[in-house]
């Protein structure tokens, strides 16, 4: 299986596996419903990991903190077809948020020791001592637990040889967060046993988010310059590392 191309895997990080339809059930759905796919070719199940997130970038002056309120899934097929009812991911999206939590548990341990003194007689005294003393310790343990958050709403589109998906954030949030992991996206139907597919998430302008900002005074600017030196910096970003895409990934079976 050919590794991802993620060019800023912190913002954002896709996967992309097929899966072949056990010949079984091909062999049932083909008895039921005719497919436009050749007979000796099965069903081939796309299944989809993607990861939104925030990323900080070095822009000279400072840095910038920046994260995506949309984007768009674009795959391209060779010998092989994608119509509109066999676009499974689609509707509103539970996105899964982990966040650390840290549990304490006091466990305390008593140590007691008596007091004594003693001398020798020599040519010299000699003084001991000792104190009644306890300790405890306080143990400290970290989990990671996840959140389910419906933050996005995800539409298809395109023809059945170039088919796509297009991801907005659908909360408050200025930007996506969170992982959908390991979900079906689409059924794809092969015309051939040496099918290709390309696929590639890319992102317009007005989906690139700047949320914060480090040494570049944002904090002083009026609004009005916030938003034009945001937009310049969305576009500086855009040249310098998300265009033509973000992630790039390609399938086959030859």
């Amino acid at each position: 299986m050919p590794e991802p191309e993620n060019r800023v895997p912190d913002c954002f990080y896709m996967n992309l596996k097929a899966q072949a339809t056990p010949l079984s059930l091909f062999q049932k759905a083909k008895s039921l419903v005719p497919l436009m796919a050749t007979d000796d070719s099965p069903p081939v199940e796309l299944r989809l990991t993607i990861n939104f997130n925030e990323q900080w970038e070095s822009v000279g002056i400072g840095r910038i903190k920046f994260g995506l309120s949309g984007g768009e899934l674009r795959l391209m097929l060779t010998n092989g077809q994608i119509p509109y009812e066999k676009r499974h991911l689609k509707g509103d999206l539970a996105l899964t948020v982990e966040k650390q939590r840290q549990d304490k548990a006091s466990n305390k341990a008593h140590r007691s020791r008596k007091g004594s003194v003693g001398t020798k007689l020599a040519a010299k005294a000699e003084s001991q001592f000792s104190i009644e003393g306890s300790s405890s310790q306080e143990t400290v343990s970290e989990r990671t637990e996840s959140y389910p958050m419906t933050a996005c709403q995800v539409t298809t589109k395109g023809p059945e040889t170039e088919p796509a998906w297009v991801f907005e954030v659908r909360t408050s949030d200025p930007v996506l967060k969170g992982t959908l992991t390991d979900q079906t996206l689409a059924t794809l139907l092969t015309l051939a046993s040496d099918w290709q597919i390309q696929a590639t998430f890319e992102v317009p302008l007005r989906d690139v988010r700047i949320t914060d900002g480090e040494g570049l005074l944002l904090q002083n600017l009026t609004p009005e310059k916030r938003v034009a030196l945001d937009i310049g910096l969305a576009k500086l970003l855009l040249k310098r590392k998300l265009q033509p895409y973000l992630s790039r990934m390609e399938l086959c079976c030859v």
